[in-house]
């Protein structure tokens, strides 16, 4: 599956393509998640005698389902009950614990998590996350029994005579509520017995089970907050009678994501994975020693694109004034584009300023001004856009549009925590979207605009780790340098971005409303 259609888009920025392995050995279950490129890989397999050989099972599935080599897994992170005899041969591994995995695991699949309900087959865990980061604010453990774990479940469906999968919906089919006291699995076998004997119904009595065990569950939450969103993660979060019977004593709803949360561990493993192969990358190039960056090689691309985009006839060209433009629109209909955001020569201000007030800002002169002297980038657009974020931008807009080019201009909302402001900017992002449709006389399909976003991404996420290299103590760029690295990944024509696209950046997003509105 793509790790689009399951992790929430709030955190896509975040995941790269580097490929990762996160392993999850719990105590009855192995899980395993391979994320390689836009997939992840999942396996599920019983935890057997040996840590190794569950290991070696659970690779085989992975390998056989991606068509990948071991070797070509990158970073691979082990937690659960059985991390300690985690070790992918030739594969650099580290091991963590499973609260750290499982926070960041429910907090990729939904970003508000802030309180994880994990019950697994011998323990079961509340844990307060952190939503900004889904990093674990703080938890409690049951490691003492296995009262209100997976075991003692299981235990409970052997003396109902039912199958373990079927416990759950049983008790969903209950008449009666029955007080089941005794929560120790070696003493809960002669209540259940008792229960039978007097004629109760094991609907009833599998009822009474699951409150029993969410009871006990509930009083490790009470002792963190018991905020939403609250998500079920673990091996017993696929029991619908142990979630029925939370909601009823939280009086809250349980988040429901699109992974089966039995891999929540092993997802945040994996995402761990990525996160420390990213550091470790980061470290290998500050130890080098850095090479003076080609800006001339740079700079004649730059000027490469702007002669592509100049000479294009055989399809429209746009030109945007904000970097709110969802320029992945643009992409996915075909449309030739660029930022105006070019600098003028000191006379192309100045004929700019008859356009404009003489306060709004040198770039916006610029602007007007290239289009007075007939600049060959600006001369040849056949369309301009934007979306409005200041009153300088907008009056620009509208010169451009009562004097050289068609301009269509779009909103913004200043406050994008409103409902209201939501609402609007998703009908401006429609409008621009069927605006872009006019121009090119045809649809622009849904999965276009997604492979546009995946690719605006990686390019984004790339001219971010180059940013990143400013940070050291011996910079390997300038500032000058740095910004004349970036006018391609965005101000320049689709085009360009081949200089920053080498398949290996991570995904990050400056564009999430555009998925989020569309």
């Amino acid at each position: 599956m793509k790790w689009q259609e399951v992790l929430d888009p709030r955190k896509w920025d975040e995941v790269t393509d580097a490929t990762v392995l996160g392993v999850d050995i719990d105590s009855r279950n192995a899980k395993a998640v391979l994320v390689h490129g836009d997939q992840i890989h999942v396996s599920l397999k019983a935890t057997g005698v040996s840590t190794r050989q569950t290991l070696a099972v659970l690779l085989d599935d992975l390998l056989g389902k991606s068509g990948l080599t071991l070797p070509q897994v990158e970073y691979a992170v082990g937690t659960g009950y059985g991390r300690v005899a985690i070790q992918v041969e030739g594969v650099p591994t580290e091991i963590l614990t499973e609260i750290t995995c499982h926070a960041l695991g429910a907090h990729f699949l939904e970003a508000e998590t802030r309180t994880i309900i994990d019950i697994g087959g011998q323990d079961a865990k509340g844990i307060q996350v952190d939503p900004r980061n889904g990093s674990v604010v703080q938890f409690r453990m049951n490691d003492k029994c296995a009262a209100g774990t997976g075991r003692f479940l299981e235990k409970a469906a052997n003396l109902l005579g039912l199958p373990v999968a079927e416990l759950g919906p049983t008790a969903l089919h209950a008449t009666k509520n029955l007080e089941v006291s005794r929560q120790c699995v070696v003493f809960a076998e002669s209540e259940v017995v008792s229960l039978r004997a007097k004629g109760e119904a094991s609907a009833d009595i599998a009822a009474g089970v699951h409150l029993a065990s969410a009871k006990r569950v509930i009083s490790l939450l009470n002792r963190i907050p018991q905020e939403e969103a609250i998500v079920f993660t673990g091996g017993v979060s696929n029991n619908v009678g142990m979630r029925h019977a939370l909601q009823i004593l939280l009086q809250k709803s349980i988040a429901s994501p699109r992974l089966d949360m039995v891999y929540a561990g092993a997802l945040g493993a994996a995402l761990h994975a990525q996160k420390n192969l990213q550091k470790q990358r980061r470290r290998a190039f500050a130890a080098q020693e850095h090479r003076p960056v080609d800006m001339d090689f740079v700079s004649r691309h730059v000027v490469d694109a702007e002669t592509s985009l100049i000479a294009r006839t055989d399809v429209p060209k746009v030109g945007y004034l904000c970097s709110y433009t969802p320029v992945e629109i643009l992409d996915a209909a075909g449309v030739a584009h660029t930022r105006l955001a070019k600098c003028g020569t000191p006379e192309q201000v100045a004929r700019g300023e008859a356009y404009t007030k003489s306060v709004f800002c040198d770039v916006t002169k610029s602007i007007l001004g290239s289009f007075a002297v007939k600049d060959p980038l600006f001369d040849g657009l056949d369309r301009v856009t934007t979306f409005y974020t200041c009153d300088s931008m907008r009056a620009a807009a509208d010169a451009i549009d009562a004097r050289f080019k068609p301009t269509y201009g779009y909103l913004v909302p200043r406050n994008r925590s409103k409902q209201s402001a939501r609402q609007l900017f998703r009908s401006e992002i429609v409008r621009f979207r069927k605006d872009v449709e006019d121009l090119v006389r045809k649809d622009i399909p849904l999965d276009r605009i997604r492979q546009a976003q995946q690719e605006s991404n990686r390019i984004k996420a790339l001219v971010r780790e180059i940013s990143d290299f400013r940070k050291l103590n011996t910079p390997a760029l300038t500032g000058t340098e740095f910004l004349e690295i970036v006018r391609p990944s965005d101000p320049c024509p689709m085009p360009s971005r081949s200089l920053f696209w080498n398949g290996s950046a991570s995904s990050s997003r400056d564009t999430r409303t555009t998925r989020a509105t569309i």
